[in-house]
């Protein structure tokens, strides 16, 4: 059963930089955090790769949650969790989930 991602958890790109949720759903809270929709794009900060010439990144922006919790929803959106992951641009890399901000609720 996957954890429930709030806006506490820690996503990265896979070059470690660290990523923000561009939405959160607050109508349900978990320990006090927002809710992370699966319709959620990620910005992303801090990524190590370098920029065209020595390569093609950063990553800026993740895109396309993959793997939403299919029985949980927060005002009618499907809620990720610790198993989704965002497609970077420009580099096609993905970003995923290093914690999920709380580790009690737990979803089918």
């Amino acid at each position: 059963m996957p954890e429930i991602l709030t806006a506490d958890g820690t996503v990265q790109c896979s070059h470690s930089g660290s990523c923000t949720a561009t939405k959160k759903v607050s109508k349900v809270k978990i320990k006090g955090a927002k809710l992370i929709p699966k319709s959620s794009n990620v910005s992303v900060s801090g990524c190590s790769l370098p920029p065209p010439i020595a390569g093609i990144g950063p990553c800026v922006m993740g895109q396309g949650a993959s793997q939403a919790l299919k029985k949980v929803k927060s005002g009618g959106k499907k809620i990720a969790s610790k198993q989704t992951k965002w497609t970077n641009t420009p580099t096609g890399a993905k970003s995923k989930v290093a914690d999920a901000g709380q580790s009690k609720v737990k979803a089918k």
